[in-house]
């Protein structure tokens, strides 16, 4: 199953964006389209994600499919 979050925006534009793919295990930070998909999440709980794919020892990828 590939799960995509992302941050709201912050004042400069920026957001960010978390795909996980719990099927290969596997996970990226880069957003592989122009316009973000996923769920609007804050900051911590985006840092809590990664904390934890790292913890079950998810891979981190340059784009997750």
């Amino acid at each position: 199953m590939i799960l995509e979050f992302k941050t709201a925006m912050n004042k400069n534009g920026h957001r960010k964006y978390l795909c996980i793919d719990t099927g290969a295990e596997v996970f990226s930070r880069n957003c592989r389209y122009m316009i973000t998909p996923g769920i609007e999440i804050k900051v911590g709980d985006y840092n809590e994600l990664i904390k934890k794919v790292e913890r079950l020892r998810f891979e981190e990828v340059d784009y997750a499919y």
